[in-house]
């Protein structure tokens, strides 16, 4: 009964040690939003002026 148990154990930690490989560390989190809110700041900054550029371009 115990080695069935055991058995079981065993597998659900195999499970869990998968699953936690595929997890994101912190530090790759950290990496995405940064490059998130970079281009989020340089929508801010510069996409007001392409839209002007745009508008004023010859037609």
């Amino acid at each position: 009964m115990t080695s069935d148990l055991d058995k079981r154990l065993d597998g659900i930690d195999q499970r869990l040690d998968r699953i936690e490989d595929k997890i994101p560390s912190k530090w790759d989190m950290a990496q995405v939003i940064f490059f998130v809110v970079g281009g989020l700041m340089a929508a801010a900054v510069f996409g007001p002026r392409l839209m002007a550029l745009l508008d004023a371009a010859p037609k």
